[in-house]
């Protein structure tokens, strides 16, 4: 019989040695907790919701009920969904997937979220504007300015 664990990929996930040591501020596409750029990286929410439940389920639609009904993962779903979908968009404007920083500040305005994009120089704070801009006018209607 087998048995499915929800932690299970999160071995295979973990941190190295060579990972950046930021966190990016309420920007778990689960929570809205703060998360690292580690877990961001490779598609992770943040430790309170991939926290391990030393729960083991019998079928795997059992681990999912139990995900649903702690309310994890709807709003991951969504988000997700959506993030994957302007991720396209990016790789078909510029050739490249976007980074994940560019993710963060994707899913912080697919939220509705107000912020400020402080970065460096080279970060992609310009194209990420330009093409979810786009974005934001051919796929949901919306207007957007250019300052």
């Amino acid at each position: 019989m087998t048995s499915f664990n929800i932690t299970s990929n999160l071995k295979e996930a973990s941190r190295t040695e060579s990972d950046v040591d930021a966190i990016y501020q309420h920007s778990c596409p689960n929570c809205g907790r703060d998360f690292e750029s580690w877990r961001a990286s490779r598609g992770l929410a943040c430790t309170y919701c991939t926290r391990p439940t030393n729960r083991e389920f019998a079928r795997f639609y059992d681990a999912v009920e139990f995900i649903r009904e702690r309310k994890e993962a709807e709003s991951y779903i969504r988000y997700r969904s959506l993030l994957n979908e302007v991720n396209e968009l990016f790789k078909k404007l510029t050739n490249n997937d976007m980074w994940p920083i560019q993710s963060s500040w994707a899913l912080r305005a697919l939220k509705g979220y107000s912020f400020a994009i402080t970065a460096p120089t080279g970060v992609g704070k310009t194209v990420f504007g330009i093409v979810f801009t786009y974005y934001l006018a051919t796929r949901h209607k919306k207007r957007c300015y250019l300052i």
